[in-house]
This record gives structure tokens, C-alpha cells and sequence, in this order.
């Protein structure tokens, strides 16, 4: 089995494989590898989002694979069972970091960062878990590995820790969102002014709904002919929406119709939807309305959530959820 088909099986199907450590450590130093292309000085892209957000993941990424090398060239990895599990999370992990920093490099850059911008939950989740990695291999190599498992399933120590992260994140957070404001007001565009609107309601975002919900829900409603509507480009139906494939603002997008005007239902589901960021909650990038009708775009995935679960659920012995809580 070569890397492509072992990253191919990973990503549809994640606790299938049984491949020794040193394979995983080698597909998540093809991500790194990728990632230090995409945001070195000498790149032709610049980072034009979340660059500091980028950089600190990249370089916790850098410090856990050290210590990943260190202990596949030690015997005391030998004496942990279903290191393999540790390893394969690890290029996991890397293949997100991956994704994350590439599109937040997009030459695209107002359409991502209306993707992208508000991904602080994100970034410190992944630097959360590049934390556990790295102390529990940094353990095993000081073959503590024991004392280090018994340490992770403390709900204090864990709710710490990633406390942390997010306080650093925060931080570089605000940073993030100061050069990107800059960059928006020489834009001088639509596009630019409606997502500089977004960035300031997520800043103030508590206030704004319990006294103006308007002020949140307008930066997010476009012009139904601004979303183009392709040939042939249903991909589900349920009880009361449509799902199509549609283009906006030259990217790909699912589309949610339903049939019926704008109401408050409506409403009350865009206005906390833009302040969710996790990797396992599809975000909202925009809605439209009318008085016959109204729909909500948000990202395309590649395949149906029912078929999505039942690939990464993997064997029928195994007991993993599919999809992480952090």
C-alpha cells in the first residue's frame, strides 16, 4: 500500500486500516510538508486569513511530529498497546490542519474568508488535540505512558488545557481579524463591506442578539439572483427542502430551498447558525428571501451525512463514534 491510497482510505474510512506507526507518521509529514509550502516566506501565496491562527498550528503540528519521530526510533513504543490508534489520529489530525490552513489560502480570499474568518473554534480545537498528542508521545517516550493515559481521562486536566488554547487563540484572533479588516477597506467592495459587517457582529456578537437580531441577519441575506442555480443539481429532498448544488461568488455550495416566504423560524435559525465554528457543524455562508420563498447556503459535502457516518464508523466491532466531540 503506497501513501495516496493509505491517505484515500483514511479519509473515507478511518479505522479500516491496520498500518504500522511509522506509514501514519509519514502521511502526516506529507500535510506538514504541504502546509510549510502554502505559508513559507517564499511562497507565492500569502496567507491572507487567520495567517498568526496558521502559523501557531503549524508549528504545534512541527513540535508533535518531533516527538512522534522521537518515539518510533525508540523501543519503548513497543510496550503501548494500540499505538498504531495514536499514530493514525495524529495524520488524522494532520490532514485537518491541512485543509484548514490551505483554504484559508485560497487566491480567493473575500469568498474563504466568509468561510474561514470565524474558525477560532477550529484552530484551538486542533491545537488542543496536537497538545494531547504531544504530551501523551512525549510520555511514552519517557515511557510514562501509563501515568499519561490515567492523566487525559481527568475532566479537569482536559477542560484546562483547553482552556488554554483558546485563550491563546483568542488572542491571535484578534490580530488575525485587524489585518483582514485593513485588507477589506482598501478592497473598498460589496463583498468586502457586507463580510466587514460579519466580522464586527461576531466581535459584539451577545449584545446584537438579545437587542438588534436585524443588525445580525442582514450581512448574511444576498439577492436571490446572486446565487446561480445549476442544471440537473438536485442532491436530496426531505419533508420541507430542497437541496441543490449552486454557485456563489465562483465557488460550490449546497443550497437548502424551502417553500415558503421568509418567516421567523427562518430567521431565528441564521441568526445563531454564522456564530457556530466546528468541524463537525456545516456552516452558514448566506441566505436569501422573498415572499414565496427562501433558502439557506451552506457548504457542499461530498457525499450524504448517512453515508459519511457509516464509512467512518468502520467495522461493526468497532465502538469509535464517528465523529469527534472536541
Amino acid at each position: 500500500m503506497d501513501i495516496s491510497e493509505l491517505e484515500a482510505q483514511l479519509t473515507e474510512k478511518p479505522n479500516v486500516t491496520k498500518v504500522v506507526p511509522s506509514v501514519y507518521l509519514e502521511l502526516a509529514t506529507k500535510s506538514m510538508m504541504h502546509i510549510q509550502s502554502l505559508i513559507s516566506p517564499d511562497s507565492s501565496k500569502s496567507v491572507p486569513i487567520n495567517r498568526l491562527q496558521c502559523q501557531y498550528i503549524f508549528d504545534k503540528l512541527c513540535e508533535t511530529l518531533n516527538n512522534a519521530k522521537e518515539c518510533i526510533c525508540g523501543p519503548s513504543l513497543q510496550d503501548v498497546p494500540r499505538s498504531d490508534c495514536i499514530f493514525q489520529n495524529l495524520a488524522q489530525t494532520a490532514m485537518e490542519v491541512d485543509k484548514l490552513v490551505g483554504d484559508c489560502c485560497d487566491a480567493q480570499w473575500i469568498p474563504a474568508a466568509m468561510i474561514v474568518a470565524n474558525a477560532k473554534e477550529h484552530f484551538a480545537s486542533l491545537a488542543f488535540k496536537l497538545r494531547l498528542y504531544r504530551q501523551l508521545l512525549q510520555s511514552i517516550f519517557k515511557k510514562k505512558a501509563t501515568k499519561m493515559l490515567t492523566k487525559l481521562q481527568n475532566p479537569k486536566w482536559s477542560d484546562d488545557t483547553k482552556d488554554a488554547e483558546f485563550s491563546i487563540m483568542d488572542r491571535k484572533v484578534q490580530e488575525d481579524r485587524k489585518q483582514l479588516l485593513s485588507r477589506l477597506i482598501q478592497v473598498g467592495s460589496s463583498e468586502s463591506e457586507n463580510l466587514i459587517k460579519r466580522l464586527d457582529i461576531f466581535s459584539i456578537r451577545g449584545a446584537l442578539l438579545q437587542h438588534n437580531p436585524r443588525f445580525v441577519l442582514d450581512p448574511w441575506k444576498v439577492e436571490w439572483k446572486s446565487i446561480k442555480r445549476l442544471r440537473r443539481s438536485q442532491i436530496g429532498k426531505g419533508s420541507f427542502a430542497v437541496v441543490h448544488k449552486v454557485e456563489w461568488l465562483g465557488k460550490y455550495f449546497a443550497e437548502k430551498s424551502f417553500p415558503f416566504p421568509e418567516n421567523e423560524i427562518l430567521r431565528k435559525e441564521v441568526s445563531f447558525l454564522p456564530g457556530l465554528s466546528h468541524p463537525n457543524i456545516l456552516p452558514l455562508f448566506c441566505y436569501a428571501g422573498g415572499s414565496r420563498y427562501c433558502s439557506l447556503v451552506m457548504e457542499l459535502m461530498d457525499e450524504d451525512l448517512n453515508s459519511l457516518m457509516r464509512n467512518r464508523l468502520g467495522p461493526k466491532t468497532s465502538l469509535d463514534p464517528p465523529f469527534e466531540l472536541n
